[in-house]
């Protein structure tokens, strides 16, 4: 019996003296313990595990591989994937952050810098002079502020303001159903444009851009000097006295025409389609400096076509 007094004495001891310890050790908000060494008491009110062996306020930060980290909009994230800017996550980009009111990431992970307020794909498209972005011409950039791409063979054609209204400085060469090379060549294509035939004429010019109607055509010059200075200066037949100045840039060429299967006065004439009801057609010829606009009630034959910009 004295035996087992001793050991319930010896164990009532040790008990008391764990309780004892325990009320020594530091408490959070007063019932709760905690280990010093690995954790913290917030505001006497939560228990937290340190971040790297210091103490933080997790009310602001968070913690991540034992660094301590600004929240982002009240919000926790990913630092080695996202970052925080103006309170919002952002993912990073190629392991970089970035402000994206200037920047943007491509689908490789290569920052640029945005057009105008536009991210592209520098695969496919470019940022103009003017900071629009455009998609590339047979894969490569051009000089939007003097060229057009269109967009069904990637040919480019020039083009030039008149007045009011923005003109292709060539004639268009897209190869449509029943359009034709003169004499069947093509290097009378690369020239002069193709022809086409009234049908294909008013549906032919690319997204965008119209066949020009019969002011479009008489603003571009009043008759009697249209010949003189919509002409181009080199390409035309000569003849004494006349020769074209190309004074506003339109550098119009005698493509010829064909009509009967047969072609035509190429060097000595072109013709462009106008779009009327009457099928009319625009023509200057290399003896005159004037020009003419040729009823076609019939809409007959093949001719070039110019395009105007929507």
């Amino acid at each position: 019996m004295r035996k087992l007094s001793l050991l319930t004495a010896s164990l009532l001891f040790w008990a008391l003296f764990s309780i004892s310890c325990d009320d020594n050790s530091p408490k959070c908000g007063k019932t709760t313990p905690f280990d010093p060494e690995k954790q913290f008491c917030f505001a006497n009110s939560a228990v937290h595990d340190k971040c790297g062996g210091k103490v933080y306020d997790p009310s602001k930060k968070f913690c991540r591989s034992n660094e301590a980290y600004s929240k982002c909009g009240g919000k926790e994230y990913e630092p080695a994937e996202q970052f925080c800017i103006r309170d919002e996550v952002q993912k990073k980009c190629g392991g970089n952050g970035y402000d994206p009111l200037e920047k943007f990431c491509t689908a490789s992970g290569e920052l640029r810098d945005k057009c105008g307020n536009d991210g592209y794909d520098p695969e496919k498209q470019f940022c103009s002079a003017d900071s629009v972005v455009y998609d590339k011409c047979n894969g490569s950039e051009y000089d939007t502020g003097k060229l057009f791409c269109d967009s069904r063979d990637n040919k480019t054609y020039k083009h030039v303001k008149i007045g009011e209204h923005v003109w292709m400085a060539e004639n268009l060469n897209y190869e449509a159903k029943n359009s034709l090379c003169y004499d069947n060549k093509p290097a009378n294509c690369t020239k002069y444009g193709r022809l086409y035939d009234w049908n294909t004429a008013a549906k032919v010019c690319p997204r965008g851009w119209h066949l020009p109607n019969g002011k479009e055509w008489d603003a571009l010059a009043s008759a009697d000097v249209a010949g003189k200075k919509l002409k181009a200066k080199k390409g035309w037949n000569s003849f004494p006295k006349i020769s074209g100045t190309d004074a506003l840039g339109f550098a119009a060429l005698p493509g010829g025409y064909s009509q009967k299967n047969k072609f035509l006065d190429a060097g000595k004439e072109g013709k462009w389609w106008e779009a009327s009801k009457k099928g009319d057609l625009r023509s200057l010829k290399y003896n005159s400096d004037k020009g003419t606009q040729d009823s076609n009630r019939s809409k007959f034959g093949s001719h070039s076509v110019r395009c105007v910009r929507n």
